[in-house]
């Protein structure tokens, strides 16, 4: 992973991008990214307090839905059903990320509760009225505006009346900042996306019908069906 965010190729390949005004691959190993997270202890206690800012409470409900977009090694989602054995969460990625998933699963010993489905995510059809809850992390800042409108519409259907959508994801703030700016450059490059806005988001999540759009800290936020 080190070698790869430190070869020369990287760098090419983004002034490449920059020269032809287009995006290209940078070739992110997504698995071994969800590899190095899914050993990471903190994961779990900084997910449960992400759920619990967003509203979202395991006591309450007899059964609560979990629709994990792009999940990685899924510690987000799967750290609430090791929480609670009424949690049930459905897990979209590449067939090789799930693998990361289902390893993680196990250790946690929550690999009951899940259901793991390879999806493209920028095509997928989530259904209708079937989850509590929806989880996208860390994916939306590499989709573009369109392609995250369209996502959200699908989220939006897939959501039960009163149903919790959640974004974890770097954004972008009024005063520019090095991290962001520099994300954004790689993003582009790499497939045309940048660390948006909370007030990008808001406008997104309002058009597919959301409401009580609130953004919990500088990179959480939190929307009603």
């Amino acid at each position: 992973m080190i070698s790869h965010y430190t070869d020369n190729a990287l760098f090419d390949n983004i002034q490449q991008s920059l020269r032809s005004g287009k995006p290209i691959s940078l070739g992110e190993n997504f698995v071994q990214d969800a590899w190095l997270e899914s050993y990471l202890p903190w994961r779990i206690p900084k997910s449960l307090e992400m759920w619990q800012a967003a509203g979202v409470k395991t006591e309450y409900q007899e059964s609560l839905r979990i629709l994990d977009i792009a999940c990685g090694c899924a510690v987000k989602s799967l750290s609430l059903a090791q929480a609670s054995p009424n949690v049930w969460v459905t897990c979209l990625d590449s067939a090789q990320v799930l693998l990361v998933a289902r390893d993680l699963a196990e250790r946690m010993g929550v690999e009951s509760q899940v259901v793991f489905e390879p999806a493209n995510i920028l095509d997928a059809d989530f259904g209708e009225n079937q989850f509590d809850a929806a989880l996208s992390g860390q994916i939306t800042h590499y989709l573009t505006e369109a392609q995250n409108a369209s996502l959200f519409h699908r989220i939006y259907s897939a959501l039960s009346p009163n149903g919790v959508f959640v974004i974890d994801c770097p954004m972008a703030t009024d005063e520019p900042a090095e991290t962001t700016s520099f994300l954004t450059l790689v993003l582009w490059a790499n497939s045309g996306g940048a660390a948006h806005s909370f007030e990008m988001y808001q406008a997104w999540l309002s058009d597919s019908g959301f409401r009580q759009i609130k953004q919990l800290s500088e990179r959480w936020l939190a929307a009603i069906k």
